[in-house]
């Protein structure tokens, strides 16, 4: 509802990021290696495809909420294509959220090391008057972590997961 996050060629982004700042908007530059989402990500296409033409999608047993359909969608339709279009096409992220919610989700855990969805996360909860949590996982700034993974599953049953709603074994799954 509040952000957006777009991606580029670097000449484009800094030309907003000009823009932004005379419209004093807050702009955070991602530390990214890859400008997933956009046309330049288009020269991988072939390879790409020729890399996930053996995948054989079948149905899921868990509700899988897609970021670039906006909504559930069946196991057997993530094919090569459902793949590309997740690497290529703009993401429905906001859309995907909204489906999780009201479903009854309301727990949500970002797995990856460069925690940056939260705050997206945060505003759709709040806008919707929703409570709910967005919890990182592997956070680069947490190496003191004894052992990341009873603290990511400590977080995630201390912000109601496992109390008997959604979400206890049927955790859906939403690809960043």
């Amino acid at each position: 509802p509040r952000g957006v996050t777009i991606s580029g060629r670097i000449d484009s982004l800094d030309q907003f990021l000009k823009f932004a700042r005379s419209k004093r908007w807050a702009f955070k530059r991602l530390d990214l290696d890859y400008p997933f989402h956009c046309a330049l990500v288009d020269p991988i296409r072939q390879p790409l495809m020729q890399t996930l033409a053996d995948i054989r999608p079948h149905a899921s047993k868990i509700p899988f909420y897609s970021t670039v359909k906006g909504g559930i969608v069946p196991g057997e339709a993530l094919d090569a294509q459902y793949w590309w279009e997740n690497v290529r096409q703009p993401v429905a992220f906001e859309a995907g959220v909204k489906a999780l919610t009201e479903d009854g989700y309301r727990v949500f855990l970002e797995i990856g090391p460069r925690p940056v969805l939260g705050a997206y996360v945060n505003d759709i909860l709040k806008e919707a008057s929703l409570t709910g949590a967005a919890l990182s996982s592997l956070d680069r700034a947490d190496s003191e972590a004894v052992d990341p993974i009873a603290r990511i599953a400590a977080g995630v049953v201390a912000h109601g997961a496992g109390a008997g709603g959604r979400g206890d074994a049927d955790l859906g799954a939403l690809p960043g």
